[in-house]
């Protein structure tokens, strides 16, 4: 959770709050690319021998990457006022 969502936070200020937009849903980019990391992940670790993949893991890190996006962004706003 903490590492994904560092990676998140970081990726977020990066990117200065790019966004994407699809169906009338916005959600930022850095959410998207580290989310899709995630999945690579948990994916390579379902077919690795002596990992497993589990899907509390994947839970904790999506809540670390909406957290830590969510920190990013608040941050953002303080340093721009």
């Amino acid at each position: 959770m903490l590492l994904l969502g560092i990676a998140a936070y970081l990726s977020h200020q990066e990117l200065r709050k790019s966004k994407f937009d699809m169906l009338n849903i916005t959600i930022p980019l850095a959410r998207l690319i580290v989310f899709g990391t995630c999945i690579f992940d948990e994916i390579t670790q379902f077919f690795e021998p002596y990992r497993s993949a589990d899907i509390t893991d994947l839970a904790a890190h999506i809540l670390g990457i909406i957290v830590f996006t969510r920190l990013a962004e608040k941050f953002l706003e303080s340093v721009h006022e």
